[in-house]
């Protein structure tokens, strides 16, 4: 199986954008792709059979997804996008041309306390890409 490397962090803080700037390093797995599926399950079949590590967003719901994934015996490495309320709004409204919803701010500080709780690599968008980088191409978990 693959590593799964998680990209957690509410919407309109970057997530989308940094897995893009790293599709070539990952087999990516955007959230938004598998609405109406079982996100979970499909992570797992992909960790099965993707040809170099996953790279996944995760917007909501980051402890249940982790959780399943491990259980189901993948390698997972939370990693988290943690923007300011400001640039977050910025993000989502110009991206979804509507007002972002309170609790999407105010989820930024639940995820802030996740990443730390988790003892996982947290930055800005820009710090999350360059961790992401220098990860080792060798993937596989053992």
């Amino acid at each position: 199986m693959q590593k799964i490397f998680l990209l957690c962090g509410v919407p309109g803080s970057g997530k989308t954008w940094v897995a893009t700037q790293l599709r070539d390093k990952f087999h990516y797995c955007e959230n938004d792709d598998y609405i109406g599926n079982d996100y979970g399950a499909e992570l797992i079949k992909e960790s099965r059979n993707a040809p170099k590590a996953i790279l996944a967003t995760c917007p909501f719901a980051e402890r249940d997804l982790r959780d399943r994934l491990e259980r189901a015996g993948c390698e997972v490495i939370p990693v988290f996008v943690l923007e300011d309320g400001q640039t977050v709004r910025k993000r989502y409204e110009a991206r979804e041309q509507r007002p972002i919803p309170s609790q999407h701010i105010t989820r930024s500080i639940s995820i802030k306390n996740r990443a730390s709780e988790w003892g996982a690599f947290g930055g800005k968008s820009t710090e999350v890409l360059e961790f992401l980088r220098k990860v080792p191409d060798a993937s596989t978990s053992d």
